[in-house]
């Protein structure tokens, strides 16, 4: 593991020289705690892509396969200090990922980095409309949460609510920004890592609710034309595009893994 560029860490508490560091250094402290604006959590789009910019290259279970283990584990650091993970409906519908259960030393380490001892896992449904019952319903909902639009058929939102916890906002879309004002006044949550999809986090990037955004670059090309990248959403005009400040670059066996804050 190579560290080729760390803004956040000053040299008063480390060396921060380029170099070999081991994986347990990278990611130590991110500070998203001491950062919690007041009315909404501080947020961090998390995602990994091609080398050619795809973040989707094919159906359901296929997203792991862009990056190595390295981004995994790396993947799982962001997330341990963050209280809550957010996902679109589309991606939980796709990859369907199961709910993380924690054993009591993972529950203190998070605790001790002032985070939920277990974390609670969100997603975001203009209709609550799934084929089958979610994989992270599994986790109750004292654990996990569904935004939905008051839009919801009475019925779907009967049977949601008997595997997690619904919350409907908004006529026909849920409004990101009472949304996060939820997660933060009425869950308790002060740091959310969103792992998209990419029509999620244009969104919030559009509504200017990212603070920072995490991707990993991975050596690989998938080749072929169009395909999903990180944003897609209404196209910011030629002359005013979105504009991020790197933070910081950390390299493994030719995979990046980049750290911007927005500005």
């Amino acid at each position: 593991m190579q560290r080729l560029l760390d803004e956040t860490i000053t040299t008063a508490t480390i060396d921060t020289p380029p170099g070999e560091i081991t994986r347990e250094e990278v990611y130590t402290d991110l500070g998203f705690a001491t950062q919690t604006p007041s009315n909404r959590p501080y947020v961090v789009v998390n995602m990994v892509m091609t080398l050619d910019g795809k973040v989707v290259i094919g159906g359901p279970g296929t997203t792991r396969l862009i990056g190595s283990r390295m981004d995994h584990y790396l993947m799982t650091r962001i997330e341990a200090q963050c209280d809550a993970v957010l996902f679109g409906a589309t991606l939980l519908r796709e990859d369907n990922p199961g709910y993380p259960w924690h054993d009591e030393a993972r529950q203190a380490r998070r605790v001790a980095r002032g985070v939920r001892a277990e974390p609670l896992w969100a997603a975001v449904s203009t209709l609550g409309a799934f084929p089958t019952p979610p994989r992270m319903f599994e986790g109750g909902p004292d654990r996990t949460a569904l935004f939905v639009s008051n839009a919801t058929p009475p019925e779907t939102l009967e049977a949601l609510a008997s595997q997690t916890t619904v919350i409907a906002r908004g006529e026909h879309e849920v409004p990101l920004e009472e949304m996060l004002h939820v997660f933060r006044h009425d869950l308790g949550v002060r740091t959310l890592c969103c792992l998209g999809g990419a029509a999620l986090n244009a969104r919030m990037l559009a509504l200017g609710l990212v603070d920072e955004v995490f991707v990993t670059i991975a050596p690989k090309i998938q080749n072929g034309r169009g395909g999903v990248t990180m944003f897609e959403g209404v196209a910011f005009p030629a002359d005013a595009l979105a504009h991020l400040a790197l933070k910081s670059v950390y390299s493994h066996e030719s995979e990046l893994y980049l750290r911007y804050r927005t500005t």
